[in-house]
């Protein structure tokens, strides 16, 4: 089956991402890394009139540790933990469930926000950071929130974002 007809937007900024979000009016959703989200465009299990393809925005993927807190970018590539000394060091977890997840071609691609915001109840990442105890920062254009992943996780394919956030990062607390 292919995909119903939709606009695709490919924003530079997160503000431009955020106003197309915004916008919508709860009718778009958002392409991180697509492992899960294309195929449900594919089989029709989806049908937003809006894909916000995340690629070209700056500053939503990498890792960092300060104050006893790991942040990841939501836009964190599989491949990019799996190599990353500093998830390694401080949480093995991931990089363990990692190479768990799909295919080096899934890797290459799939993004840990995306995984999340997709609560694919198949996908490594949600029971991973579930076990972590992370928060997810969710944005918008009119402000960020801290959401425990408990909370976020509603059920299978249902998160507590609203029509209007995206995910901007996951904060592991450190416990090294």
């Amino acid at each position: 089956m292919k995909a119903a007809v939709f606009e695709l937007a490919r924003p530079e900024t997160l503000d431009d991402a955020l106003a197309l979000l915004a916008d919508a009016d709860g009718d778009a959703r958002v392409l991180a890394g697509g492992q899960s989200l294309v195929p449900m465009l594919h089989m029709r299990l989806v049908q937003p009139s809006l894909v916000i393809d995340l690629e070209r925005v700056t500053g939503l993927s990498g890792v960092s540790v300060d104050d006893d807190v790991i942040h990841i970018g939501a836009m964190t590539r599989y491949t990019d933990l799996e190599r990353n000394a500093d998830i390694a060091s401080h949480v093995p977890l991931i990089s363990t469930a990692v190479h768990c997840v799909g295919d080096r071609q899934v890797r290459n691609r799939g993004t840990i926000g995306g995984s999340l915001a997709q609560a694919d109840p198949v996908g490594e990442m949600p029971l991973t950071c579930l076990a972590l105890g992370v928060d997810v920062v969710a944005r918008s254009a009119t402000g960020t929130r801290t959401i425990p992943i408990d909370d976020f996780l509603v059920g299978a394919y249902t998160t507590d974002l609203d029509d209007d956030e995206l995910i901007e990062a996951v904060r592991i607390p450190d416990r090294k």
